[in-house]
């Protein structure tokens, strides 16, 4: 149904949203560069592409009603590429917009 299906699209968005923010403002706090901004983003891009293939072999069985054994043949061809362009294009949104609001940025956290 339209209700379940946005659930589990609104779990597996709140993951992957979370892993491309907490990495890149944790490793901000640590240096604020412009090369750390980039490390950041292309390390949080990997790892929610990464973490969304597990997360997939979960909720995708459960999503579709198939099996887990189904859903592997999945991986290389449809879910590791989908999560990283994905997030690929995530981070090269964040890069554009950081880059205009750096400033601010600099202004209220330091």
């Amino acid at each position: 149904t339209p209700v379940s299906s946005g659930l589990y699209g609104l779990i597996m968005h709140f993951v992957a949203s979370g892993i491309l923010v907490l990495i890149p403002a944790l490793m901000w706090k640590m240096k604020k560069s412009q090369p750390m901004l980039v490390v950041s983003l292309l390390l949080a891009a990997a790892a929610m592409t990464a973490i969304m293939i597990p997360l997939n072999l979960v909720v995708t069985p459960i999503f579709l009603g198939v099996t887990v054994d189904e859903v592997m043949p999945m991986i290389l061809p449809i879910l590791l590429p989908f999560n990283a362009i994905k997030g690929l294009i995530n981070a090269i949104a964040t890069f554009i917009v950081f880059q205009s609001v750096k400033g601010l940025a600099r202004k209220y956290f330091g």
